[in-house]
């Protein structure tokens, strides 16, 4: 399903990228999360930062209707 065969390498690079790149940011995002209020256990900061990042990604692929 890529665009454009002759591109294929920078399209996976791209994909790869985008698939790596929230895994490498969500441990450092969690332990900000957690050490909110000092204790380093706030998972109610937690909870609520995984609930806005997955409404923030469901906004971010509701536009898209169909592949090309």
């Amino acid at each position: 399903m890529l665009p454009r065969p002759a591109e294929s390498a920078k399209d996976l690079a791209v994909i790869n990228i985008a698939q790596t790149l929230p895994q490498s940011l969500a441990g450092f995002v969690g332990g900000a999360l957690l050490a909110i209020g000092g204790g380093g256990n706030n998972y109610t900061a937690l909870f609520i930062g995984a609930g806005v990042a997955c409404a923030l990604a469901a906004a971010a692929i509701a536009p898209i209707r169909r592949v090309r």
